[in-house]
Parts: structure tokens; sequence; C-alpha cells
């Protein structure tokens, strides 16, 4: 796994042990940032931050701040070690659960531009509060949702947003949403 593009392109980063969490594939990240073109200076929220490799490709190309939220321990070793390795400026991290941490995040006064949430793929009721937490939470309001998941993953509150495109990678899918 490593940055695909940007100042730290190459750069090679940790997985944590254990498989509760599922890094997302480089060719997914590498079709997901030819989607969403140029981030620079760009404000990110990457939830279920896991290894961070998202996170960093938003740093890497130039995002202006990112939080990282995650709060398993052995994922917090691999996003810490890749944040002190890449050692790029401009990001938080939250040691905390995604409610604590999304109505933190919402007090702290920043608009998103964008907020990637990639959830454990079994863990569909964090699919669906996570969601229906980000359509009432107001610094989300004029973000782009970015929502990675499996196929069969069936998501209840995709309705709350609008779907404005949907991208199938064999087993992964990805939603891009808006709040309505």
């Amino acid at each position: 796994m490593r940055i695909i593009t940007g100042k730290k392109k190459g750069l090679k980063l940790i997985s944590p042990k254990g498989d509760y969490t599922r890094p997302t594939e480089s060719r997914i990240k590498e079709s997901l940032f030819n989607i969403l073109g140029n981030v620079t200076d760009s404000i990110v929220c990457d939830l279920f931050a896991g290894s961070g490799a998202i996170g960093l490709e938003f740093l890497s190309r130039g995002a202006k701040l990112v939080y990282f939220v995650e709060n398993d321990i052995n994922a917090l070793t691999a996003l810490k070690s890749n944040l002190k390795k890449a050692n790029l400026p401009n990001y938080k991290v939250i040691e905390k659960d995604y409610v604590i941490a999304l109505n933190e995040i919402d007090r702290n006064g920043n608009f998103f531009d964008f907020i990637y949430v990639d959830p454990p793929y079994d863990s569909i009721n964090i699919y669906d509060n996570s969601l229906k937490l980000i359509s009432e939470l107001e610094v989300f309001r004029e973000s782009l949702i970015i929502v990675e998941s499996d196929v069969n993953t069936e998501i209840k509150n995709l309705q709350l947003f609008n779907i404005i495109d949907k991208r199938k990678y064999r087993s992964t899918i990805l939603y891009f949403l808006r709040r309505q």
C-alpha cells in the first residue's frame, strides 16, 4: 500500500495488524482521486481512518486540513506510524468513537469539502448511524460524502442523500453523495 501521487508519491504505508480493517485498494484510490480531481486546499474528514491511506493521499495532493477519526488500537498504531513517516503537516487525529468525534468536529466551526466514510464492511449499523448523523450536522452541509462498502452491503440511510455517482470495483462500491 502506497501513496499514489503528490508530495509523498510512492511512500509505502503500513497496514493495521489483524483483519478488522481492510485497506482501500490502490486502483480504487486512483479511480477515486481521478473522479475528485483537484483537492488542493480542501478540508477533509477521514472517518474510520484505519491506516490513514485515504487522508494521507488527500494531504499528499495538497489538502489544507485532514481529520483522521479512528478508535481501534491496531489501526491507531498504524495510522500514527504512517503520519510520522509521511511527515505532512495540517492534520488532526481524533481517537474517539465516531459519534463523539463527529459531534466534536461539528462544534469546531470548519466546513468540510469531503468526508470519506469507510467503516468495517460488516458494520451495517455503523454505516446507517454515521450517515444519519452526517445528514444532521451543519459542518457537512456542503460536503461531498464518499462511502466505501462491499457491494452486498445494504445501506438504508443512503436515501437521506442525493446519490451523485456510484462506482463498482469488483466487490467494492463507492457512493458519492450530497445532502438533500
